[in-house]
Order: C-alpha cells, then structure tokens, then sequence
C-alpha cells in the first residue's frame, strides 16, 4: 500500500465514532434563575362616599378616579380608588387578577361590589427598579332604603409572574 493510501486509512480509522454495545452517555447541563420574592401592598382603600337614597341603585369607581352614580344615587365628597405597590424582578411581566365580588356589611343590608378593574394596562410589567404602582376601581350596588352609616369589607388582588 503506499504512503497515501496508509495515511487516509489512519485517518478515517481516527474519525469513526467509538460505538459500545452496552450504551452511550452524555453530560446534560442545567440553569436555574432565582426570582426575588414579589410583594404586595394595598397603600390605599377604596371608598365611594355616596350619599344614601331610598331608590338605591349603583355608583362606577373607575381606577383613574372618576365617579358615577345613576340617577338614584349622588357621589358625596371625590371617591377614591385602592392604590397598590407590587415589587419584583425588574422588568417582570406580571399578570393582575381581580376578585368577583364581595360583600360590603355595615348597618343596613349587605351592600356588594363588582366589576373590579385596575389601571396597570392589558400588559402590566414592573419598572427597571422593579416597581409597579397601579390602581383598583369597581362598581357598588346599594339597595333601596339603605340606611346610613360607615360599610366595609374585603376583596381580593393577585399577581402573579
């Protein structure tokens, strides 16, 4: 055989795979990216301030602070919107789920809140520091004949990464 003929035999000889018959194995490698905790806080109640009336009927809180009652009910002093701080990863996109409903009891009849709706935008992320204010808003239906007096109750904000 001559020298060429050698040389190309040993090559291909160094090139073929190593194949055993009792199998095979490969080095698998993982990542891991740590989220910081998020946080949430309410930095301020919702409160609609209507003035009672025997009619009843409903009042709209927008996030943004706008008010409007039917026909039935007059706004008293400026309602205001919950305000809430989320902290997170920087950048995060975050999705923002609001309660159903929720009973509002006080001396009269339970009163109830719904159509809760928040200012974040259809895409909330946090900021570069990872910060993100937004507001909660939500329409209250008063019975007729409400009586007079201070109601509360509770609903329900959730964020998720």
């Amino acid at each position: 055989m001559s020298r060429i003929g050698v040389a190309i035999a040993t090559s291909l000889l160094s090139c073929a795979p190593v194949v055993s018959a009792d199998g095979a194995t490969a080095t698998g490698h993982a990542s891991v990216v740590l989220l910081s905790s998020t946080i949430l806080a309410e930095t301020g109640a919702m409160n609609f301030n209507v003035e009672s009336s025997a009619a009843g009927g409903s009042v709209r809180l927008r996030p943004e602070g706008n008010i409007r009652a039917g026909s039935a009910l007059r706004p008293g002093a400026q309602g205001t919107p919950s305000t809430f701080l989320v902290q997170g990863e920087p950048f995060g996109a975050i999705s923002i789920s609001l309660g159903e409903g929720a009973p509002i009891t006080g001396p009269g009849s339970v009163l109830s809140i719904h159509d809760f709706a928040h200012s974040a935008g259809p895409t909330p992320a946090l900021d570069r520091f990872g910060v993100l204010t937004f507001s909660v808003g939500a329409t209250l239906a008063v019975g007729s004949s409400q009586p007079p007096g201070r109601y509360s109750g509770t609903y329900t904000v959730t964020v998720n990464y």
